[in-house]
Order: C-alpha cells, then sequence, then structure tokens
C-alpha cells in the first residue's frame, strides 16, 4: 500500500533530481563540445544506465514502504562511492576544468545532503516524522534516536522527546 509522501521523502527526492539535471546537463553540454572523455559522454550506454538508475532512485525517494528505503539507501551509497572511486578514473586532469570542477562539486554535494536527508528521515527526526503518543500521555511524544547501525536500520532506542 502506498502511503503519502513526508516532507523530508520529498525532499530527498528534489536534491536527487537536481544533482541528476545538473550531472545530464553537463554531460550533454560537454559531449557538445567535444570535451567529454569518449568513454564517458552522452553517447555511451553505460552513462544512461546510470541516468536511469538516478530517476529510479529519485521516484523510490518518494515512497514510504521499508523496501523503498532500503533501496534508497543502497542505491545512494553506490552513487555517493562512484564519485570517490569511478569518476576519477574518468575525469583525468585534461578533463578538470573549472565547468567540471562545478560540476563534480555540486554533483557530490547534493547527494551528500541527500543522504543526510535520507538518514534523518530513516530515523524519523526530519520534517514530517511521524510521532507517537504513549497511551495515556497525550502530552509527551516519542522518537527513534539512531544508533550506530542507523544507516542499515538493524535497531533504535524509543525515547521521550
Amino acid at each position: 500500500m502506498i502511503t503519502s509522501t513526508s516532507p523530508t521523502g520529498r525532499r530527498v527526492a528534489q536534491l536527487l533530481a537536481s544533482a541528476f539535471t545538473v550531472s545530464l546537463m553537463y554531460t550533454v553540454l560537454t559531449t557538445l563540445l567535444g570535451r567529454a572523455p569518449s568513454n564517458f559522454d552522452a553517447t555511451t550506454p553505460t552513462v544512461w544506465v546510470g541516468y536511469v538508475g538516478g530517476a529510479t532512485l529519485t521516484a523510490l525517494a518518494l515512497r514510504e514502504e521499508r523496501w523503498a528505503r532500503w533501496a534508497v539507501t543502497a542505491m545512494l551509497t553506490g552513487f555517493l562511492l562512484s564519485t570517490f572511486l569511478v569518476y576519477p578514473h574518468y575525469f583525468t586532469p585534461s578533463h578538470q576544468d573549472v565547468l567540471g570542477w562545478a560540476e563534480n562539486d555540486s554533483y557530490t554535494a547534493l547527494l551528500a545532503i541527500a543522504f543526510y536527508e535520507h538518514l534523518r528521515r530513516r530515523s524519523g527526526r526530519g520534517p514530517g516524522a511521524r510521532s507517537e503518543v504513549r497511551e495515556g500521555d497525550h502530552t509527551s511524544a516519542t522518537y527513534e534516536r539512531p544508533t550506530a547501525s542507523l544507516l542499515f536500520g538493524l535497531s533504535t532506542s524509543r525515547v521521550p522527546a
């Protein structure tokens, strides 16, 4: 069953859409100008697979189901790791100009902020997070305090707000 998207879920999706839009515009522009790496330009199928993955990630960020949150965590982790492990292989010093640095830094920053907001959402701390009222106590809500395993959602502690 699909539930309504929380404000944090919409914010995560907006951040992701912004990151992939910046990246797509940069890829198309550098391809048209002939400055993109030949093995990582707008004519490379692998690049488009990445953008389809980004669109899928953005759509999943709007969902509230537990499986979708797990998928977003895994995919966002993968995209962030690729910014540090894959990009340096393709974007050698000859491709690193002001536009390239601006695109890379803004793309990475937007993904990192989206990841942070997603983790806040998973922990129940983001805006619009659901809180529970204890039975018989209508003045005190509870929230989930994240533990070391927040990233994997394995355990949380209930504490009074």
